[in-house]
């Protein structure tokens, strides 16, 4: 008798539990305000106003960013509080608001680009750049393999893919950052230096990363190349200080193997 009175208690309690823990989440649904998840009337004038990445829709990796940020952190803390409504319950503690960013834009300091062949350009030298004359120099003594090469690629990976979007800018990614990445693109034409060929397994540059401190000012730049020699590495690494001044180091990390992984295990050695 004593036990069934012992089972039928526990599966009151059961009951009781589910039932209650379906009213938190209840509760926690109707506190939500009607709009504080993000919809498409707030993207579409997001757009409208001219407030979104240009690319967002092949690269596909800021899928919020087109929605006012006191909306996101909205959001976001409706789906953490629910994820953690039987905590708060059991301990009857409350959630504090997200702490938000003061600038929701620029703020990644670490910027990762590949570099890839793109279409084959028509046979003819650059013209001159009357800034870097060192660079007109090699530009003549590779006259030739110039007129074979291939547009040079950098930018981002489109959602689910290894195909490279072109992009000059990124919302979230640091503007100094960026405007690395694309000078070591134009370093690498003026210079000869092929970018890699995943296919082939050919070419020399394959990745630039930039770290940039927000708090010291310091930009490390790292060079990952598909082999050890690097012909005219001091030169290259020297006028791209010139063009971008905020650059403290450049480091060459070696990567031959076939992988996705960026970064390679071998040696590495500072240019710059």
């Amino acid at each position: 008798m004593e036990q069934k009175k012992s089972n039928a208690r526990s599966k009151s309690r059961s009951k009781g539990s589910v039932a209650n823990r379906s009213a938190r989440k209840k509760r926690s649904a109707s506190a939500r305000k009607p709009d504080s998840k993000p919809s498409i009337t707030k993207r579409d004038k997001a757009l409208k106003a001219g407030q979104f990445c240009p690319v967002d829709k092949q690269c596909g990796a800021c899928q919020l960013l087109a929605i006012p940020y006191a909306d996101q952190l909205t959001s976001k803390q409706a789906e953490i509080e629910e994820l953690f409504a039987d905590a708060l319950a059991e301990d009857g503690a409350t959630m504090q608001p997200i702490l938000g960013m003061d600038e929701p834009f620029h703020y990644r300091n670490k910027v990762i680009s590949p570099y890839a062949p793109g279409k084959r350009m028509a046979s003819r030298t650059h013209t001159k750049d009357t800034k870097h004359p060192q660079e007109q120099r090699a530009g003549k003594r590779n006259a030739k393999k110039r007129s074979e090469q291939r547009e040079i690629l950098c930018g981002m990976y489109a959602q689910g893919t290894h195909r490279i979007i072109p992009t000059d800018e990124c919302l979230i990614e640091n503007q100094v950052a960026k405007k690395i990445i694309q000078a070591i693109r134009l370093l690498m034409m003026r210079y000869g230096i092929e970018p890699y060929n995943e296919d082939t397994g050919k070419g020399f540059l394959r990745h630039a990363i930039v770290r940039v401190g927000h708090r010291s000012n310091e930009v490390l730049v790292t060079l990952v190349t598909n082999g050890e020699g690097f012909p005219g590495a001091k030169n290259f690494a020297r006028e791209l200080v010139k063009r971008c001044p905020e650059i403290t180091t450049i480091v060459q990390n070696v990567n031959t193997r076939a992988t996705n992984v960026i970064l390679g295990e071998g040696k590495e050695r500072t240019l710059y």
